[in-house]
């Protein structure tokens, strides 16, 4: 299974490649993949026209109980790290992926809200972590 996942993002990335230039769509980026976990819970997408390169960002939650598999899935599809405690939440470094058919460059984010869960194996207390995917619809 881990490693089918990352032939899945690359088969959808290639897919995009047809239209590296064209915009991107705006939507549930993780859903176009194909393998998105039904727990992760896809909340909107929003791009800024004005700005330079038009990024957009695809925002999603998850629920606490189900908070490992969402982490297992972004680490095998983007190589985000394990997510690691620090101050008041659970985080991590950024994961992301090139396209080298087209240039395009995803940015994958996962962090709790702020808690005092300290511990892994408590994450089912944490109501929600969330998931941005974020990315440009113009490369420079």
């Amino acid at each position: 299974m881990r490693n089918v996942l990352p032939l899945l993002a690359l088969t959808f990335l290639l897919g995009l490649s047809g239209c590296a230039n064209a915009d991107l769509s705006c939507g549930d980026l993780l859903d176009d993949l194909g393998n998105k976990p039904s727990a992760i819970e896809y909340q909107s997408c929003t791009v800024e026209k004005d700005r330079q390169g038009q990024p957009f960002t695809a925002r999603y939650r998850v629920k606490g109980v189900d908070a490992t598999a969402a982490e297992a899935y972004l680490s095998a599809t983007f190589g985000m790290p394990a997510l690691r405690r620090s101050c008041c939440q659970w985080d991590a470094p950024n994961g992301s992926y090139i396209d080298e058919g087209t240039g395009h460059n995803f940015t994958v984010i996962m962090a709790s809200e702020e808690t005092t869960i300290s511990e892994r194996e408590h994450w089912s207390q944490i109501p929600y972590f969330y998931i941005l995917v974020s990315g440009y619809n113009e490369l420079p």
